[in-house]
């Protein structure tokens, strides 16, 4: 089972997938305020152990550098960086669902910053 956090701009539908294949699933809008600025929801998901699932891939990519920068340490939020046309978000976690759940595995107790871009096209892995 994988901890997932949908942030605000990720449909439900999409956490219903995930929910429906066996894995826990926190949405932002039942736990934070909707405006919830994006480093607090990076800290929130740092601190569960929770893999963050968003549209919102620049402002998370900045907040990852900066926390690198002034801690002096690699990242630790995970994340799947939802690339793809929010339209078919559904569509594209179901065909990316079991590489994110191998990758997961793969880390086994030691989950390091776990990265996957989804785009329209394209699946990427980023270790």
């Amino acid at each position: 089972m994988i901890p997932f956090f949908t942030d605000n701009d990720v449909d439900n539908k999409v956490g219903d997938i995930l929910m429906a294949a066996g894995h826990q699933v926190t949405r932002l809008r039942d736990v934070m305020l909707d405006n919830s600025p994006d480093p607090v929801v990076a800290a929130a998901c740092r601190a569960a152990g929770m893999v963050l699932v968003t549209h919102n891939i620049k402002h998370f990519r900045k907040i990852v550098k900066d926390h690198e920068v002034t801690r002096s340490e690699t990242d630790r939020l995970c994340r799947v960086e939802l690339a793809c046309q929010q339209y078919d978000a559904v569509n594209r976690i179901k065909d990316a669902l079991g590489v994110i759940e191998f990758e997961w595995a793969r880390l086994g107790e030691e989950k390091h910053a776990l990265r996957i871009y989804i785009g329209d096209n394209i699946i990427r892995l980023h270790r």
